[in-house]
């Protein structure tokens, strides 16, 4: 590491807390921004918790989808416990995941059935297989049958299910101990409450020093910049220069979590014309 590194982290989620402590633990001093008044308020902490390995993108049936996210969900739960320091036992789900095909699907579920037999050959061929949230080595995916189907959901909107070895963690368990872990390490300085509005390389490098300007500051170098926001990312980046590459959209999505006395079964009564996933997230 370059001596006297002091590196702004745009962004208080999972990505740039992973980073800051990862940095910080290098011997790099780390300033993390966020706009909210504390880490993991957004969609790190607000989100279903499932570590992709590829199953979901049946309608990219190249298979680059789940390429490029394969080899950082297998090694998610290792990086994670490094990171906090503690064991992910008791907050990973204990069954494989449950893939539901509507019959007006875009993917049709023959063609689903392959692709996901294709992404089970991916992960099990990939050498970090064993290190996923379960061993992933012997990934398959298994077809429902009829009566299993009929069981699962009861309706005949739905023309095919699969279990796949895919995994959740409890998000909210997580962000907690990731708050402990950014705040107990003396490199992090917090600047929380701060909405980033540029950030810019010095001169005509992007390999100098940079300015970060906030809604409460003026700009303030550093000498490196990474860029970890959900909310306006791309207008930051545009102020680097740095152009958007192809088209880009976003998703808004909400969730409701609930804590019931005792384990419950709930039947599925929502379908879209895309693979789906259910969760047993209910304690």
């Amino acid at each position: 590491m370059r001596a006297h590194r002091h590196i702004a982290v745009l962004g208080a989620g999972i990505m740039g807390c992973s980073t800051a402590l990862f940095l910080a633990r290098r011997g790099v001093a780390v300033s993390l921004f966020d706009e909210a008044g504390e880490p993991f308020t957004g969609a790190s902490r607000w989100n279903e918790g499932k570590i992709h390995l590829g199953y979901l993108c049946s309608a990219d049936s190249s298979l680059r989808s789940a390429q490029h996210v394969l080899s950082g969900s297998l090694l998610f739960g290792k990086l994670t416990e490094e990171l906090l320091d503690t064991s992910l036992d008791g907050v990973i789900t204990e069954q494989d995941d449950l893939y539901l095909c509507h019959r007006d699907s875009l993917v049709p579920a023959d063609d689903m059935a392959h692709y996901l037999a294709q992404v089970s050959s991916l992960v099990r061929s990939h050498p970090d297989a064993g290190k996923y949230l379960v061993d992933a080595s012997q990934a398959r995916a298994r077809q429902l049958s009829r009566t299993e189907l009929n069981a699962t959901t009861g309706a005949d909107e739905i023309s095919a299910g699969f279990h796949v070895p895919e995994r959740s963690v409890e998000t909210n368990w997580v962000a907690d101990r990731f708050l402990q872990a950014v705040a107990a390490e003396p490199r992090i300085t917090l600047r929380l409450g701060e909405r980033v509005l540029a950030a810019q390389p010095q001169g005509n490098s992007v390999h100098g020093r940079w300015t970060v300007a906030t809604d409460l500051r003026q700009p303030e170098h550093y000498s490196e910049v990474i860029n970890a926001l959900w909310h306006g990312r791309m207008g930051v980046d545009q102020t680097a220069g740095i152009a958007a590459a192809g088209v880009w959209s976003n998703r808004y999505r909400q969730s409701l979590f609930l804590r019931t006395r005792q384990r419950v079964r709930t039947p599925l009564r929502n379908y879209c014309h895309r693979p789906l996933r259910r969760h047993q997230k209910l304690q």
